[in-house]
């Protein structure tokens, strides 16, 4: 299935799925999810928490998200209660660092109030680079701290 319009072509071969105005996807080698969210209503907000639930046990605890919301519209405490809940299932499925990709700072306000509710901490950015740098990071510390050989980029 391809993904919907204005998301990502380049990680449609990675396994996952998507809908109208959602893409949920696993890349099992990086250990990171990529979640990509549009205009959501209360039907396509309850497919997405129901596939980062089916999809986010692929990965291994410790994972990272990149979380793409560029497209993303504020909604209602109906769709919101939903945001909640997929937050949760990246918090207790042992999620390592996140990073949220945002253009309004209402929907900045939106995901991380509802973040902090779930002890869920992500930094938000206005770029996919700058998410890249910093989940790169992040993982790169990780594998110092457990003491693996740095690979070279």
């Amino acid at each position: 299935m391809n993904p919907p319009d204005g998301f990502h072509p380049d990680r449609s071969h990675l396994p996952g799925a998507s809908g109208t105005g959602w893409e949920v996807r696993v890349d099992q080698e990086r250990n990171r999810l990529f979640l990509n969210l549009g205009a959501l209503d209360l039907e396509q907000a309850k497919e997405v928490v129901l596939a980062m639930g089916r999809w986010v046990w692929k990965l291994t605890p410790g994972y990272t998200v990149m979380s793409d919301f560029t497209l993303f519209l504020p909604v209602d405490q109906k769709v919101a209660l939903y945001i909640t809940r997929g937050q949760t299932v990246l918090r207790k499925s042992g999620m390592g660092k996140g990073v949220r990709v945002v253009s309004s700072h209402l929907t900045a306000l939106q995901f991380s109030r509802r973040g902090k509710q779930v002890g869920l901490d992500v930094d938000t950015v206005q770029t996919l680079a700058e998410a890249r740098v910093i989940l790169d990071r992040w993982e790169r510390e990780q594998e110092r701290q457990a003491g693996k050989p740095e690979e070279k980029s």
